[in-house]
């Protein structure tokens, strides 16, 4: 059996408890509970330079994703790491429609920002 969490928050936002991002910490959660693959999902953003750094820290799979305010609930969205780019664009979309934590997008402006879901994992949170 496969040990996943796919629901690391690693950038605080406003919807977060205050919390210091520690790749120390995340290599001892990981080892610890000997986990198998994880994905990073930061409310309403995506950082890809520390998502680029937990890669090289980390021997395990780790997925690019991020927790969308959709319509007063929440959506775990993640991808594969082979277009990270374009990835990271889409998520600066999000994140310019959803400045606070009591903003949200709805579901037409995520099917205008994200087009297609046949690359995504999505898991309504």
């Amino acid at each position: 059996m496969k040990k996943i969490d796919f629901h690391i928050h690693t950038v605080k936002s406003d919807s977060d408890n205050y919390f210091e991002f520690d790749i120390k910490s995340l290599k001892e959660y990981v080892d610890k509970l000997q986990i198998d693959c994880i994905a990073i999902t930061n409310h309403n953003l995506f950082d890809k330079h520390q998502f680029k750094q937990i890669v090289d820290e980390l021997e395990i799979k780790v997925y690019p994703g991020i927790e969308i305010n959709l319509e007063g609930g929440h959506l775990l969205l993640i991808s594969e790491n082979h277009n990270l780019d374009d990835f990271e664009t889409k998520c600066f979309k999000v994140s310019q429609l959803i400045p606070t934590k009591d903003d949200n997008i709805d579901y037409d402006q995520l099917i205008k920002i994200y087009t297609t879901f046949d690359e995504y994992l999505l898991i309504p949170h």
